[in-house]
């Protein structure tokens, strides 16, 4: 079994269904003696999964990657130089039987982090989530608040792909069951012998009745691929007002639902046999999960798709985050740093996920957190994706033959290369500035980076209260000039139609002249809008405004990079964040967005990269290049630097056998069985582009991302979150609450039952004033 090894693709046929968890651990540190659990799935649907877990030396490999902190040698020699079992409380004392992993529950902090695994078949790839929790004292039952103890771990081994927030939720619960039932609260499943196994199975069958319910509908010929026209709608109606009126309709089919968890039976009072109607917890069932999900081929979709990306951005900025991207298309070796484990399993996942809206799949090692025992094997000559935690960072300097690395301190915010001769080559820096006289355009690189930097600047300000906003008018932003011969010539205003000026380009897209888009100062945040296919829009419009520098030779002139807001420094790494709570999900759909918009003008069309010979469709990467010439890309430019690596890599090679897959193998029949929302933004925009026959232009790219963005039904999602974050901050602000506070108050505390979505973003913002 071998750590985080790119998975072969296999046949739909060969796999067995995906579920919600194939085998649930609860580990104690390696340290302890205490014993391992294990709970089974009420029906094993992947033996060779269970097979394999159940070996004793993969459990031991299962602890080390569960506490990556632990240091094996280390704790070997501490053991040869002293006795175990003198430390305590107040010094050395003989007899006391703890070591230095044993803390009060006060020093506690709670992890999560993933972790991968393949197994010994080379097509079975299995994903951990991991919590950790104290448990209670050995001489305090039912104490969790008293005394040292080590730190056990759960994690749930799935075989479906990302679900980070879902699969938080749910070890937060079970962690939550072993409390309450050390206390001897009641409830349904608490009263229960073993609460943790009924609550696991529960969630089980609750999930395969889903899948089964929706089987049969499609045995009716009954899907919820949004070709019937719903009760409510006449088949006028556009196909986007039906595809989000059916999603509503049938929003149950995508959430789990246990119920009589909190109180059981009596409403948990003795005698009584009534049940309380509301004593139920949902949650939202992430997309791999969902009924209709194995439809799309699993094979063409990245496994960190739809992991969040802004938590990168956050501690790295715009910047810094287009250099990995670099190092990341150029399949270089990349370290990200931390001193938390959390969130240097966020910041490796996300820089992964960032890859996969181009539906590029990273082909290497991924490992979010190292542990000890395979640092060595950094050394190997081959490009990975990997973090480090800080107190290791010094072996990395005693690795013989480790060199060309790009270390990304995500704590600090700063990036070193290791070892690497010709970093300017080797990662080159997309933000590096030309002078062209040929071409005026803007380049991807640096639009993308003005996009980031103003989803970064709005992330930022996402928790300002009403009152605050007031201090973020008055700042202003970032301004956009333009000379008249190119607002001319791009056709693009600065207001809105009521102003009595020119339409901007989200208008013209969006077919709605009345209505009226708020300037950027209005509207910097999310926590202010619900509308944020209009808050991509501005930006659209507004990095089209940029003033290209002039100059009067053909000759490449280096520029300083462009100054972009930079994270805060001095960040305690190991304190609680609202936004670890819960993502920032409209400043989430616009990270996609602007990463969608770049890869889709850097591909181009088919075309760009596809040679037929005798019917037969293959790569062409010369002609790739030369396509890119053509379009105004020097040689010596940054972009092509990466474009020239990027062209003969494993990820570019996959991504077009998979586009030549879906053009050939995919039938009609298989094409409408898919859900909208199920499909990649990038794959929906490309097909759009090319059906259309529209060139990729990165104006027009822009044109249908916005467009999609706004129409598609995962906006639903978004915009429930953002007016629920609205509700939340409204409600807890000193200002005054416009409306009724009882009735709103109602709604909020109704819609927190959903866990793993609605009560994160509450509980984010309750964080967030609990730190004020």
């Amino acid at each position: 079994m071998g750590p985080e090894n790119p998975q072969e693709p296999g046949s739909k046929l060969d796999r067995p269904p995906v579920c919600v968890y194939d085998l649930f651990f609860d580990l104690p540190h390696p340290t302890a003696t205490e014993k391992t659990r294990i709970i089974d799935p009420p029906v094993t649907l992947s033996p060779i999964l269970s097979e394999e877990m159940y070996k004793p030396d993969n459990i031991s490999r299962l602890a080390r990657f569960a506490f990556p902190e632990y240091d094996e040698v280390a704790q070997l020699q501490q053991l040869a130089s002293e006795q175990e079992g003198l430390l305590t409380s107040r010094g050395r004392t003989f007899g006391a039987n703890l070591s230095k992993y044993d803390i009060y529950s006060i020093d506690f902090v709670v992890h999560h982090h993933t972790f991968s695994l393949l197994l010994p078949d080379g097509r079975t790839r299995v994903h951990g989530h991991v919590r950790r929790y104290l448990p209670q004292h050995s001489d305090s039952a039912g104490r969790t608040d008293v005394g040292r103890r080590r730190p056990r771990a759960m994690i749930i081994l799935t075989r479906a792909i990302g679900g980070e927030r879902f699969y938080t939720s749910l070890l937060k619960t079970v962690e939550s069951l072993m409390i309450k039932a050390r206390a001897g609260d009641s409830g349904s499943l608490t009263q229960s012998r073993d609460p943790v196994r009924n609550f696991l199975h529960a969630v089980f069958n609750n999930h395969a009745n889903i899948v089964t319910q929706y089987a049969e509908m499609r045995r009716y010929g009954l899907t919820l691929n949004f070709t019937q026209t719903p009760k409510g709608l006449v088949e006028r109606e556009s196909k986007c007002d039906i595809a989000k009126l059916v999603m509503e309709q049938n929003e149950d089919i995508f959430r789990i639902t246990v119920d009589k968890l909190e109180f059981g039976p009596g409403g948990g009072m003795k005698g009584r046999n009534f049940e309380l109607e509301d004593d139920r917890l949902q949650f939202y069932l992430p997309y791999s999960l969902q009924p209709g999900f194995e439809c799309i081929r699993q094979d063409s979709i990245p496994e960190d798709n739809y992991s969040p990306i802004t938590p990168l951005l956050r501690f790295i900025g715009p910047s810094n985050f287009l250099r990995v991207l670099s190092a990341l298309l150029c399949e270089r070796r990349i370290i990200l740093i931390s001193n938390s484990i959390t969130r240097l399993s966020m910041c490796v996942k996300a820089a992964s996920s960032a890859l996969a809206q181009g539906l590029l799949m990273w082909e290497h090692a991924l490992i979010p957190v190292v542990p000890p025992h395979l640092i060595p094997s950094l050394s190997a000559n081959v490009p990975y994706l990997v973090g480090v935690l800080t107190p290791f960072v010094k072996r990395l300097r005693e690795l013989e033959g480790l060199n060309d690395v790009l270390c990304v301190d995500v704590d600090k915010n700063e990036l070193k290369t290791f070892n690497m001769p010709n970093p300017r080559n080797i990662v080159p820096d997309l933000l590096k500035k030309v002078n062209r006289k040929s071409d005026q355009s803007v380049p991807s690189a640096e639009t993308l980076a003005n996009d980031l930097d103003e989803i970064f600047q709005a992330d930022q300000k996402l928790w300002f209260s009403s009152e605050g906003n007031e201090k973020v008018k008055e700042s202003g932003v970032k301004a956009s000039d333009m000379s008249d011969t190119q607002r001319s010539d791009k056709s693009i205003g600065e207001a809105s139609s009521k102003s009595g000026k020119k339409k901007t380009i989200i208008d013209r897209i969006l077919k709605k002249p009345e209505q009226h888009i708020m300037s950027l100062a209005e509207k910097r945040q999310y926590a202010t809008s619900v509308d944020a296919a209009a808050y991509f829009g501005k930006m659209i419009r507004s990095n089209f405004q940029k003033e290209m520098p002039e100059s009067n030779n053909d000759e490449e002139t280096e520029f300083s990079a462009p100054k972009y807001s930079k994270p805060s420094q001095g960040t305690d790494s190991d304190s609680l964040e609202a936004c670890a709570v819960a993502e920032n999900e409209g400043g989430e759909e616009d990270v996609r967005a602007a990463l969608t918009c770049f890869f889709l003008h850097m591909y181009g069309d088919m075309g760009m990269y596809l040679s037929e010979t005798n019917g037969t469709f293959w790569l062409d990467r010369r002609k790739f290049l030369l396509r890119k010439k053509q379009e105004g890309e020097k040689e010596n430019s940054p972009m092509f630097l990466v474009l020239r690596k990027f062209s003969s890599s494993r990820m570019f090679s996959d991504f077009v056998n998979q586009r030549i897959s879906d053009m050939i193998s995919i039938t009609t029949r298989e094409r409408i069985s898919i859900m909208p929302h199920h499909i990649p933004l990038f794959d929906i925009c490309c097909k759009y582009l090319q059906i259309h026959r529209l060139e990729f232009t990165l104006l027009n790219v822009r044109k249908i991302v916005a467009n999609t963005v706004i129409s598609c039904t995962r906006h639903l999602a978004v915009e429930r979150s953002v007016t629920l974050r609205n509700s939340a901050i409204a409600l807890t602000s000193d200002a005054p609450f416009e409306g009724n506070v009882g009735s709103s108050l109602t709604q909020l505390i109704e819609s927190c039952r959903e866990c793993n979505t609605n009560l994160s973003v509450v509980m984010s913002v309750i964080w967030h004033r609990l730190n004020d």
